[in-house]
């Protein structure tokens, strides 16, 4: 920016200053201030302030609470009491009990544009040529903030059971020719719990 102005008098300083003032996004990336040439007992002022400032905030919270049981009885046979001749027999099936659990906790992703990179703007300021007892004053500032905050709470609780049976079989009190058996199937449990926490990215 170039600012060139021959003031006379103090009451011109407001068109200067409504110029000046105007959102950091108007000037270029070098700030090029000059004020020269003006009047004996001129008041010269330029003010400059470019501001980038971002601000993300990010908060979540999982809370999982699973409850999970799972009951499975194929025993409690009983062969008993019979006479005569022949096979008495209990022939039960397989117990399978599979539980599979899986808890993804919140994703918190921020695009922040990086600020910390070296900043290759200019600003140039200059006053000379001025007229005596003039006042004359230029302040340029170039701010940059970030701030990042990222919160993730993870609550999880399982609680988990299983209970099979395929025992407490009893062959009894029986008569005659012939086998008295009892014959269960397989006990099988899978439990599979998979828990991923929360995640922040930037």
């Amino acid at each position: 920016m170039n600012i060139k102005q021959k003031i006379t008098s103090a009451a011109v300083i407001g068109s200067m200053a409504a110029a000046i003032l105007m959102p950091a996004s108007s000037f270029a990336a070098e700030n090029d201030v000059k004020i020269k040439n003006n009047g004996r007992n001129s008041d010269n002022k330029v003010k400059i302030v470019n501001k980038n400032k971002t601000k993300v905030e990010q908060s979540n919270t999982l809370v999982v609470t699973n409850m999970i049981g799972t009951i499975s009885n194929t025993g409690g046979n009983t062969v008993k009491d019979n006479s005569g001749k022949g096979d008495k027999s209990v022939e039960t099936g397989d117990v399978t009990n599979t539980i599979t659990v899986n808890v993804e906790g919140n994703t918190n992703t921020a695009d922040v544009p990086c600020l910390c990179e070296e900043d290759d703007s200019t600003s140039d300021a200059v006053i000379s040529d001025n007229g005596r007892n003039s006042d004359n004053k230029i302040k340029i500032k170039n701010k940059k903030s970030t701030k990042i905050t990222q919160n993730s709470v993870s609550i999880v609780t399982n609680v988990i059971g299983t209970a099979s049976n395929t025992g407490e079989n009893s062959v009894k009190d029986n008569t005659g020719a012939g086998d008295k058996t009892v014959d269960t199937g397989d006990v099988d449990n899978t439990i599979d719990v998979t828990v991923e926490g929360s995640t922040n990215t930037l």
